[in-house]
């Protein structure tokens, strides 16, 4: 099931120009593939001097993890906040994100959890070559069932 950029906004806390991720192409209870012209855009505002460096994958990831989060909780009232905690073993194989011509595909898959944490894989590719991936895990809010 496609999942468009306005439902996209629902479910991340950013919003206009800071919501990154333009389509969610697939996602399942352990995966999400994105999709996203978003590093494209002049007005993104994570870019300095023009630049959008190959670091800021870490952030198409993290919206993409928590795009997935707000899926997988969907039955719930109210998903709970997750706050991104660390970001391990990355690895960048370019070094802008900007001048890249093609859509990026962002794909995160949940490797662990525990009641409080989440663990993900994740990999940010054009062309079907990876420009940058990792792993992220990120701690929960609130209480569980809230």
């Amino acid at each position: 099931m496609i999942v468009e950029r306005a439902r996209i906004e629902s479910l991340i806390p950013q919003q206009g120009a800071m919501c990154l991720i333009d389509r969610i192409e697939h996602w399942d209870g352990q995966r999400i593939i994105c999709s996203t012209m978003r590093h494209r855009s002049p007005d993104n505002p994570l870019r300095v001097r023009g630049i959008l460096s190959s670091l800021h994958a870490i952030e198409f990831a993290a919206q993409a993890v928590a795009a997935h989060g707000g899926l997988v909780a969907r039955d719930r009232a109210r998903p709970r906040t997750g706050l991104l905690l660390s970001a391990r073993d990355c690895r960048f194989n370019r070094s802008r994100l900007d001048d890249i011509d093609g859509p990026l595909a962002i794909e995160a898959v949940q490797i662990g959890a525990n009641g409080a944490t989440r663990l993900y894989r994740f990999s940010v590719s054009a062309q079907d070559v990876v420009v940058a991936e990792g792993r992220t895990a990120v701690v929960l809010q609130g209480e569980a069932g809230q």
